[in-house]
C-alpha cells in the first residue's frame, strides 16, 4: 500500500516543474507570435497574444509588451500604466536590457496624456469622463485622461446631472467645478423655490483640442524678428535719404539753382537711398504679415463641431518593438 502511494507522491512532485516549463514555453510562443503580428500591422491581434502570455506566466517582459501593444492602438492610459508597472521591475534583466527603448516609449506616451482635476458642490456624486465612471467626488487625486476633449458628467441622487466640455493640453492639468441643480420634488409647481426651477444643462458637441504646433510657431517667432530687422533697415535708408537731399539741396542753391557735380552725386545716391529704404519696408511688411499669420496658424485651440481632423501636417508616431532578438523602433502616423 506504500508503494503506489509514494509512487503517486513522487509523480506529483515531478509534474509540478514540468507544468511551469511548458507555461513558460507557451508564454514565450505566445509573445513569439505576437511580436510577428506586430510586425504585419495587427497590433490587435497582438495584444491578445501577449495578454494570453501574461496569464500564462506572468512576467515583466509580457506586461511591457502588452504596454507597447496599447501604444500603437492609442490606448494611451492603459499603456501608461502597464508600462510603468513593468519598468519597476528593476531586478529583471529583460527589462535591464531593454530600458532605454522601453522608457522612450513611457516618454512618448505621456505625450498623449494630461490630468483632469474635478470638484462639485455634492458630496458623494459620481464623476463620469466620456460616458464611464472615473471616481466618487471629492477625488482625492487629479485622474489621467487622454490630451484633447473630454465629456465631464457629474450625477448625484436628487440633482439634475450636470455635463460640460473639457479641454485638456497635453502634459497639463484641466480643472472644472460643477455645481448641481436641485431637482424638482413630487408634486410642487414652478417658481415655489429652487425644486420648480428649470434646469438647462450645456450641450455636448463634438469637439477636440489642436495642439500647438511648435515648430511652426518658431518659424513665426524668426520671421517676426526678421520683419524688425527690415524694418529698421528701411528706417535706416529712409534717414539717410532725408539728409542726402539736404546736402543736395544745399549745393544746388549755392549754385544758383543749378546742380554742379557733387550736387548731381548726391542727387543719385538720395535716390538709391530712397529706393533701398521702400524695398526694405515692402519686405518688413510682408515678413510681418507672414510671421503673425504663422503664429495664428500654429496656436492651440478647441475646434467644435468638425467631424474629421482638418487638413494639414500630419503626425508622425515613434512606437518601440522590442523582441527577444531585435529591438527598434516601427514607425506610423498619419498625412
Amino acid at each position: 500500500m506504500r508503494r503506489p502511494l509514494l509512487l503517486a507522491s513522487l509523480l506529483l512532485v515531478l509534474a509540478a516543474p514540468l507544468r511551469a516549463y511548458g507555461q513558460a514555453e507557451d508564454a514565450d510562443a505566445l509573445i513569439k507570435h505576437g511580436l510577428l503580428l506586430r510586425r504585419q500591422g495587427k497590433d490587435t491581434e497582438a495584444l491578445d497574444e501577449f495578454r494570453r502570455a501574461y496569464a500564462a506566466k506572468p512576467s515583466a517582459r509580457g506586461l511591457a509588451q502588452i504596454a507597447l501593444a496599447e501604444q500603437a492602438l492609442g490606448r494611451w492610459v492603459v499603456a501608461e500604466a502597464d508600462l510603468q508597472k513593468a519598468l519597476g521591475e528593476r531586478e529583471d534583466a529583460w527589462i535591464a536590457a531593454n530600458r532605454a527603448p522601453l522608457e522612450s516609449g513611457l516618454g512618448a506616451i505621456r505625450g498623449h496624456l494630461g490630468w483632469l482635476e474635478v470638484n462639485a458642490d455634492v458630496a458623494s456624486a459620481e464623476l463620469w469622463v466620456n460616458d464611464a465612471q472615473a471616481g466618487t467626488l471629492p477625488l482625492s487625486h487629479p485622474i489621467r485622461v487622454e490630451a484633447g476633449s473630454a465629456v465631464v458628467e457629474v450625477r448625484a441622487a436628487g440633482y439634475a446631472p450636470a455635463r460640460r466640455l473639457a479641454a485638456i493640453e497635453p502634459g497639463g492639468t484641466a480643472r472644472e467645478t460643477v455645481h448641481l441643480v436641485p431637482l424638482a420634488e413630487p408634486g410642487s409647481t414652478p417658481g415655489e423655490g429652487t425644486s420648480g426651477s428649470t434646469v438647462l444643462t450645456e450641450p455636448t458637441l463634438p469637439a477636440r483640442v489642436i495642439p500647438a504646433r511648435r515648430a511652426m510657431r518658431n518659424a513665426g517667432l524668426v520671421v517676426v524678428g526678421g520683419a524688425v530687422l527690415d524694418l529698421a533697415a528701411g528706417v535706416y535708408f529712409g534717414v539717410r535719404t532725408i539728409d542726402t537731399k539736404s546736402q543736395r539741396d544745399a549745393e544746388c542753391t549755392l549754385m544758383g539753382g543749378a546742380c554742379n557735380r557733387l550736387g548731381v552725386h548726391l542727387d543719385d545716391r538720395a535716390r538709391s537711398y530712397a529706393l533701398a529704404s521702400t524695398a526694405w519696408f515692402v519686405a518688413g511688411a510682408a515678413a510681418t504679415v507672414t510671421g503673425v499669420g504663422l503664429l495664428w496658424v500654429s496656436r492651440s485651440r478647441t475646434v467644435h463641431d468638425r467631424p474629421a481632423e482638418p487638413v494639414g501636417v500630419g503626425e508622425l508616431e515613434f512606437v518601440p518593438e522590442v523582441g527577444p532578438d531585435r529591438a527598434g523602433v516601427r514607425f506610423g502616423g498619419s498625412w
